[in-house]
């Protein structure tokens, strides 16, 4: 009994054991099951985060790289085996770290995940790349955090567009501010133009009488001097605006460089030191305007002093002959130009770094601060030396202050090589203004500059009716067509402009000659001939010019 009974205990004992052996087997075969899942949802996993294009990362508590996919490798350019360990300040600057190190301390103390827009990072060969990227905590079993996992997304080429967006942008509201500065400008320089016509015109009137040598003539001398320069100042408004005309003409270069560097004496700080080489004679001549010549160098000037910051240094200016082989670079210079004016402008400031140099031309670039200048200065430059079919260079290097090479062909009246006629070189006074005995009838709806110019034309011997009313102006001509030689008319004039006068008188009497006059217009910006006119002057209008052409359209005629 007693054996028969350990018996079948041995038999449960075996069954007990083949069913433990059974869901041994079993659970070992789910364990295996549940690994090849983990095997295969790993590779998928690694697979997934190897086809993306955006890069993973997973970094230690300290930011140190412990896994990441290909693409943050092709992110950052360095390899797995160079990746693998590196800390984030190695591809970071220092303020970038700095921004770093605060986000993921966020995280960490918060356990919360972070998205971060506008981080710079530093590529192995030294490019700066824009990465947007999100991530969060890693925490191990215990739930404690062992380190961080993210996204980072390359977006260098939207930041860069971005940037760009705003760039076209501000261009596009300083382009719509210089065209109202413009349309602001082109008012003023009609009315400021009149003030300036009666100015200048009385001016001259008086020095015509006044004894030579006297205190009285020195002192309308020197107002003569500041309503020219006032006129230029603004001729300088609307070449800024792009409303004026540049009138080239044979010009001697060294006396207007010399006019400006009194001009910057003046109103450069006293511990700015202003140095001067004239290395060539006052004789040297080029084709320019002369007040955009002006602007040039006030322009260069002004940079210069802004690159002083500490308020000290030295500008220097330096004018000497080139020939064609000392131009560097191309040129958009005349054809068979050899010889050249340089003009360098040296200062001792800041520098302008490499980077730079190849856009410091270009509209609206500037390294000022918000609110110093517009960043049209250089670009202004760039396009009237152009315009004079020359040439600008730069060299500078920071710390080592910045210098502009200009040149500029030479040329003189006659065509030879540069040089001003004899008579200019024995220093002689310039022409008489020429007169005569003809008729002219004159308008202009200012009784200030009818009553200066009635005086100014009689006292060079002719006739002259003058009236303020174009209207009235027409009828006396319409009564007798004969009676006048030449009419000037002003542009703009109440009830019939200017250029609706001379159509009428054309009509009336198509040979007469007709001289538009203008303190400006935009409609003056027509040719002359499509104004219907000989001649068209722009207020204040230079008297020994006026008299000259004058002459000239009344002995053309007379020819005819």
């Amino acid at each position: 009994m007693s054996q028969e009974y350990t018996h079948e205990q041995m038999k449960r004992k075996v069954r007990a054991l083949e069913d433990e052996n059974t869901r041994l087997r079993r659970l070992e075969n789910e364990l295996r099951e549940r690994q090849d899942a983990l095997r295969k949802s790993a590779e998928r996993y690694r697979t997934i985060l190897e086809t993306i294009e955006d890069g993973y990362f997973e970094v230690d508590t300290a930011g140190n790289f412990t896994f990441f996919n290909d693409s943050m490798c092709s992110i950052l350019g360095y390899s797995r085996e160079e990746l693998m360990g590196m800390n984030n300040r190695s591809y970071m600057d220092a303020e970038n770290a700095r921004i770093v190190f605060q986000a993921f301390n966020w995280v960490y103390r918060t356990g919360k995940p972070y998205k971060a827009l506008d981080w710079q990072l530093i590529r192995k060969d030294g490019a700066k790349i824009w990465v947007e990227a999100s991530f969060s905590l890693i925490k191990d079993g215990g739930g404690r955090p062992v380190g961080f996992k993210g996204i980072a997304r390359d977006v260098t080429e939207r930041k860069k567009a971005q940037q760009e967006k705003e760039m076209l942008h501000a261009q596009l509201r300083q382009a719509q501010k210089m065209e109202a500065i413009g349309t602001l400008a082109g008012g003023i320089a009609h009315d400021f133009n009149n003030i300036l016509s009666a100015v200048i015109g009385y001016t001259e009137l008086c020095l015509d009488e006044a004894p030579e040598d006297s205190t009285q003539r020195t002192n309308l001398s020197r107002v003569l001097s500041a309503g020219s320069r006032a006129k230029d100042l603004v001729r300088q408004i609307l070449t800024l605006s792009r409303r004026g005309e540049s009138e080239p003409a044979p010009t001697p270069i060294v006396p207007l460089v010399k006019e400006v560097l009194k001009m910057l004496r003046s109103t450069l700080p006293a511990s700015i030191e202003l140095q001067e080489q004239i290395l060539c004679d006052d004789q040297v001549i080029v084709s320019a305007d002369p007040t955009q010549i002006h602007q040039v160098l006030v322009n260069l000037a002004t940079n210069a002093k802004h690159a002083m910051y500490d308020g000290s240094g030295v500008l220097e200016v330096c004018i000497q002959e080139a020939g064609s082989a000392e131009v560097p670079g191309k040129c958009d210079s005349m054809p068979g130009a050899d010889r050249y004016v340089q003009i360098t402008v040296r200062d001792t400031g800041v520098g302008i770094p490499e980077k730079y140099l190849d856009k410091i031309f270009e509209p609206y670039f500037t390294t000022k601060k918000k609110g110093v200048g517009t960043g049209l200065g250089l670009s202004i430059v760039h396009g009237i030396i152009k315009d004079h079919q020359g040439h600008v260079t730069v060299e500078s290097k920071p710390g080592q202050g910045a210098c502009f090479h200009i040149y500029l062909p030479l040329t003189d009246i006659s065509g030879r090589a540069g040089r001003a006629p004899d008579s200019a070189r024995a220093g002689e006074a310039g022409p008489r203004m020429s007169g005569g005995t003809e008729h002219i009838l004159f308008v202009d709806d200012e009784q200030m500059i009818v009553d200066m110019q009635k005086k100014s034309l009689e006292n060079l011997g002719y006739h002259v009716t003058a009236t303020t009313s174009s209207v009235a102006a027409l009828e006396a001509f319409r009564a007798d067509p004969d009676r006048f030689d030449l009419v000037i008319m002003d542009m703009t004039m109440p009830t019939m402009t200017g250029d609706l006068l001379a159509h009428h008188i054309k009509e009336i009497r198509p040979g007469v000659p007709l001289i538009l006059c203008t303190g400006f217009s935009e409609r003056a910006a027509l040719d002359k001939s499509e104004l219907g006119v000989d001649d068209l002057l722009i207020k204040p209008i230079d008297r020994w010019k006026l008299a000259k052409t004058i002459r000239n359209l009344l002995d053309a005629a007379r020819i005819q």
